[in-house]
């Protein structure tokens, strides 16, 4: 800073400024950075403000404090709520992970349960099949019975014509057989 004689060179008593009400000169400005407090402004201190100013600036101080400590209260009571809300966040991200895993366990089970009844089915289908198959060589074997039944019976009856008394009175193999048996007697 430059010395006594020069800041006394430099004084200049035409600035001015006025602080609740009252004007105050301020000869020095050029020596403060811009923003800088001047202490030798602190009327306050210096019992140079009125008594009524004084006792608002503390109510004003009383006041700014008391709504410092609400703020940091209600700061104490928002951080606490918010770490109850992240702890059930984090709750509930659990929980729907584990119904995620548990829908994809049942969906999977449900896929293999699907996968065995179509296996069910189909072998039911091929067995269903294989009886059908059987069936019809069945039918295909009954029907060759029958023709060689048929074939029989129109082959034995012409031996039976010629005896009137051995004719069976029905026309089926068995009855035929025991006429014979009668025949072959004779």
């Amino acid at each position: 800073m430059g010395s006594i004689a020069g800041d006394a060179a430099r004084r200049d008593d035409s600035i001015n400024d006025t602080y609740h009400g009252v004007p105050v000169v301020d000869p020095y400005r050029w020596h403060r950075k811009e923003g800088e407090h001047d202490p030798r402004l602190n009327l306050a201190g210096q019992g140079l403000l009125p008594a009524s100013e004084m006792a608002s600036n503390m109510s004003w101080k009383h006041d700014l404090t008391a709504k410092i400590k609400e703020n940091e209260e209600e700061i104490a009571q928002l951080r606490k709520h918010l770490a109850d809300y992240s702890l059930k966040q984090a709750r509930i991200l659990d929980d729907k992970y584990m119904l995620e895993r548990r829908i994809a366990q049942m969906r999977m089970a449900f896929d293999q349960q699907q996968q065995d009844l179509i296996d069910a089915a189909s072998k039911a289908l091929s067995y269903r099949q294989d009886i059908i198959e059987e069936n019809i060589r069945l039918a295909y074997a009954v029907q060759a019975a029958q023709q060689e039944r048929t074939t029989f019976i129109s082959s034995l009856l012409p031996l039976l014509s010629e005896y009137e008394n051995l004719q069976p009175s029905v026309l089926d193999a068995q009855s035929i057989v025991s006429h014979l048996k009668v025949y072959s007697f004779f």
